[in-house]
């Protein structure tokens, strides 16, 4: 069984689509648990449409309004998820019909928490696919540090050994995804797939998760600082959080990362940088252009 997590918000314009290629699913075993934020719009009569239609659409009316996707969706998962699987669902987007049976097929040992990544393209109504969803390639706990965001995660599924520790977890957290992300790094096995198994919506009024595309523009611009704070107390929140449950390694390796965080110097930061052999999408060189090109913090 994978149960499916659907944090809305005003969605009535996509959220159709999104649901219409669930029920084609060549994977039939799957249960639909949808928490809306609070729309105003026509998403919830939508949903209503689709629960009489079809059992296993189930949609959550706790009178409690979360004020942001991220959290919507952390708490679906820690109040209703009861599955083997779990992945979340983005109220706009698109996937293949194949894209539940491809993932699960991955798992391997459900004795661990693991997760399975599989990417999609870019999409917009006015310019069809405009390229593929940029991914971080990720595969352990320090990796992390750098990425100022998560794996994506409608892209991502997860076992139920990675939900119960997410469900420990009480502090702050910039988005579902991070949280998720982190979990599977620091304490399990994260699997690639090379395939594309879904359409990513872009730029519009309803769009629950973040903007892929203007992210990279802004990117490109050197906008956004190497350590954004969000993420950094993200982290840091998490470590606090699971630090007894850290390897020796992990300890030193996030207290490096402090010393790098806490430096005034840009030599010294690249120094800490070369010495503990820190990467980004396992380049040092590009983490190290990256700490040269951009602000900071």
């Amino acid at each position: 069984m994978i149960d499916v997590l659907l944090a809305t918000y005003n969605g009535d314009k996509y959220i159709e689509a999104q649901i219409y290629s669930l029920l084609t699913q060549t994977y039939k075993d799957w249960k639909l648990i949808i928490h809306d934020d609070g729309s105003t719009d026509k998403t919830l009569e939508i949903i209503k449409q689709f629960q009489e239609r079809d059992s296993r659409i189930t949609l959550i009316e706790d009178g409690i309004k979360c004020g942001g996707a991220g959290t919507n969706f952390l708490h679906i998962l820690k109040h209703y998820s009861t599955a083997d699987y779990i992945i979340f669902c983005d109220q706009d987007d698109i996937w293949w019909e194949n894209k539940l049976a491809v993932m699960l097929s991955y798992f391997n040992d459900n004795d661990i928490p693991q997760g399975v990544f599989a990417g999609g393209y870019l999409y917009s109504n006015k310019k069809g696919i405009m390229g593929d969803i940029p991914s971080p390639i990720l595969s352990n706990f320090e990796e992390a540090f750098f990425i100022a965001g998560g794996l994506q995660g409608c892209s991502f599924m997860f076992n139920k050994k990675v939900a119960n520790i997410a469900n420990q977890y009480n502090g702050y957290m910039v988005m579902h995804d991070f949280l998720i992300t982190l979990i599977v790094l620091t304490f399990g096995k994260l699997t690639y797939i090379d395939n594309k198994l879904m359409l990513y919506r872009q730029e519009h009024e309803g769009k629950t998760t973040r903007n892929v595309e203007k992210n990279r523009i802004a990117v490109l611009k050197n906008r956004f600082p190497v350590i954004d704070d969000m993420h950094y107390k993200s982290l840091l929140g998490f470590v606090e959080n699971f630090y007894n449950q850290l390897t020796p390694d992990q300890k030193y390796n996030y207290a490096q990362f402090q010393k790098i965080y806490n430096s005034k110097n840009i030599w010294h930061r690249l120094y800490i940088i070369l010495r503990n052999r820190f990467t980004l999408d396992k380049s040092i060189l590009k983490l190290m252009i990256k700490i040269i090109l951009r602000p900071f913090i």
